[in-house]
């Protein structure tokens, strides 16, 4: 953390509507849309459970499982044929990035 101001020769000033501390560092979050063509019954199932669930986990392309939340008014579910579905959700990491 760093505090907000500058000396300018005798006087410290800053802006009234600064915060007390600025963080060095930036946060951001990672987020992606996940779309499955030909979802069966039962796979949509198991993703009803994991909407409800309060600690979801995702894989990532080097095989390590990582914690996501689902957003739940971005899920869409479509019929594309008998007892299939194309599904889409939103998922963001859990964890902050800083930048």
């Amino acid at each position: 953390m760093k505090q907000i101001g500058d000396w300018d020769a005798s006087t410290y000033t800053f802006l009234p509507q600064a915060r007390e501390m600025a963080s060095y560092q930036r946060t951001n979050a990672i987020k992606h849309t996940l779309n499955r063509v030909d979802f069966s019954f039962a796979e949509m199932e198991l993703l009803r459970y994991a909407l409800r669930s309060d600690n979801v986990m995702i894989r990532i392309a080097d095989g390590a499982w990582q914690p996501v939340t689902l957003d739940t008014k971005s899920y869409k579910v479509n019929q594309s044929a008998s007892k299939m579905f194309n599904i889409s959700v939103d998922v963001t990491l859990a964890q902050a990035v800083k930048c």
